[in-house]
């Protein structure tokens, strides 16, 4: 038997402090607020983390 839940759900990023290092690398940091609404009610937090260099297109 498959079961299926159906709704909607909402997204907040908030930037953190981010910090730029010696050699050009600049890290970032944001929270997650996550609120899910419909046949599943809830919500979820979680952080998101980056890093960027000087060479273009260059991310993680």
């Amino acid at each position: 038997m498959t079961h299926n839940a159906r709704g909607r759900f909402a997204v907040k990023l908030t930037p953190q402090s981010g910090d730029e290092y010696l050699d050009g690398t600049t890290r970032a940091r944001r929270t997650i607020d996550k609120e899910f609404h419909g046949d599943l009610v809830g919500s979820r937090k979680g952080q998101m983390l980056s890093a960027v260099t000087a060479v273009e297109g260059s991310a993680g």
